[in-house]
């Protein structure tokens, strides 16, 4: 593999791992974080 091809992978593998972070952190927020948290917070 020559060093473009490497770097190229490199990348969408960085990209898709970024990816897969942010929307684990997304939906896992959203959907545990806001009914597992106090109701009375958002009152205030």
């Amino acid at each position: 593999m020559s060093a473009a091809q490497l770097t190229g992978a490199a990348l969408v593998l960085a990209g898709l791992f970024g990816l897969a972070l942010s929307v684990r952190h997304v939906v896992g927020g959203r959907r545990t974080s806001r009914k597992r948290r106090r109701p009375s917070h958002r009152r205030r």
